[in-house]
């Protein structure tokens, strides 16, 4: 059975990191009738224009991940483009630098499992919903991509970044892996994986020209430097 009906309006969905300011730059790039939804797990703020619209949900929560999917079917919005972004590491991340041990030998066991929600898990709760609902989204021929913003720390590791360096890696890996898996039903994953200076418009620009590309070109993993 169908979650969306027939009858539906394409949209745009953000989540996590810095998802107030992709979505923000994203519509400059979409069509002026495009809503633009934005799921964090931060307090509700008032958004900046009608078509950008935030939605509050425990990121690591299933529950809560059908939840928000529920509710746009409910609102008669069909994701058509979603992107996930990880909380950044610890190059980027001033509060998590102030509680980073300073060598990965140092790291404890509570740290690591943070680390791995923060990262992994929570990509690999967000891509199983998402993907489940662009199936539906490319049944009826229309334009189905999920992308990740990454760290370039997957491919180019850092020798003071070691935890980071290897959960980054495994995001690429299962990104990679879901994108052979779901390109015959249409549906275009990709990772994108961003140097520590990266502009969010830069990258908004990118997810949004991605999401263009016809399915004979798909790009599969992009690093952006700065």
């Amino acid at each position: 059975m169908r979650m969306f009906p027939n009858k539906t309006t394409g949209c745009v969905l953000v989540i996590g990191w810095q998802a107030d300011a992709i979505a923000a730059l994203l519509t400059e790039h979409t069509p002026a009738n495009t809503t633009h939804y934005i799921v964090t797990d931060q307090p509700k703020r008032l958004a900046r224009a009608t078509h950008l619209q935030h939605i509050h949900a425990d990121l690591n929560d299933l529950d809560d991940i059908k939840a928000v999917f529920t509710q746009l079917a409910k609102r008669g919005q069909h994701p058509e483009l979603v992107i996930f972004q990880a909380r950044p590491a610890a190059q980027t991340s001033a509060e998590y630098v102030s509680n980073a041990p300073a060598e990965s030998v140092s790291y404890e066991m509570a740290q690591l499992e943070q680390r791995w929600q923060q990262t992994g898990f929570r990509l690999f709760l967000w891509a199983q919903a998402a993907i489940a609902v662009l199936q539906d989204t490319a049944k009826q021929r229309r334009p189905a991509t999920f992308v990740t913003l990454g760290a370039d720390l997957a491919s180019q590791p850092d020798a003071s970044l070691a935890v980071d360096s290897g959960l980054y890696a495994g995001m690429r890996a299962l990104m990679q892996s879901l994108a052979r898996e779901f390109q015959p039903q249409s549906v275009h994953v990709a990772y994108v994986g961003l140097a520590a200076q990266s502009s969010s418009a830069a990258a908004a620009q990118l997810c949004w020209q991605l999401h263009q590309q016809p399915r004979s070109a798909w790009t599969h993993e992009v690093v952006l430097v700065s």
